[in-house]
């Protein structure tokens, strides 16, 4: 199999990892002397193992361990010849139990909000609507939350990063620029 760049490589391993049920991650690159990406390695989200005596220190965040080394993983290296990039290794062996296909949408690697999602949040959030109300009418827009692409906690983000990025350009930024020098 054959692709036209690391993009559709990983598009491809997101879409596999979806319809299969698990979550996908990008593991390592390996570069040529010019810093040319020659391989890559996708891999199952749950690939490692938590290192040796590793403890979570924020006792309020604490989450459980989903990692347990499973051996899934595709790698792409780059054929010189026609320079797109070729499957070299693919093992489709888990050892862990797999997402069914009614809630594989809510593997982090299958969420994404799109450009229109965004516009819509951003109206909402303008309108004063709430995050909940916001997600409720659009899951109902789309069909269903299956059907949505993102969880709250995706919507919730995406505000948090826009108020960020507005602060930085707007009038805050400028006085913060200003005291800087």
């Amino acid at each position: 199999m054959m692709f036209d760049s690391l993009d559709n490589a990983f598009e491809f391993w997101k879409s596999y990892g979806g319809k299969v049920g698990f979550g996908v991650r990008k593991e390592y690159n390996n570069r040529n002397k010019n810093g040319t990406i020659i391989g890559k390695m996708f891999v199952c989200y749950k690939q490692v193992f938590k290192k040796q005596g590793e403890v979570c220190t924020n006792e309020f965040h604490r989450r459980a361990d989903v990692k347990c080394g499973c051996k899934c993983k595709l790698k792409v290296v780059l054929d010189r010849e026609s320079g797109k990039y070729v499957v070299s290794k693919f093992v489709e062996d888990h050892n862990h139990d797999l997402q069914p296909p009614q809630t594989a949408h809510m593997l982090r690697s299958q969420r994404e909000i799109t450009m229109t999602q965004a516009l819509a949040i951003e109206q909402a959030c303008d309108s004063g609507l709430t995050p909940r109300i916001t997600q409720e009418l659009m899951s109902r827009e789309a069909g269903g939350r299956a059907n949505l692409g993102f969880v709250i906690e995706d919507q919730k983000t995406y505000l948090r990063s826009q108020r960020n990025r507005d602060m930085a350009r707007g009038e805050l930024g400028s006085v913060l620029a200003y005291f800087q020098k």
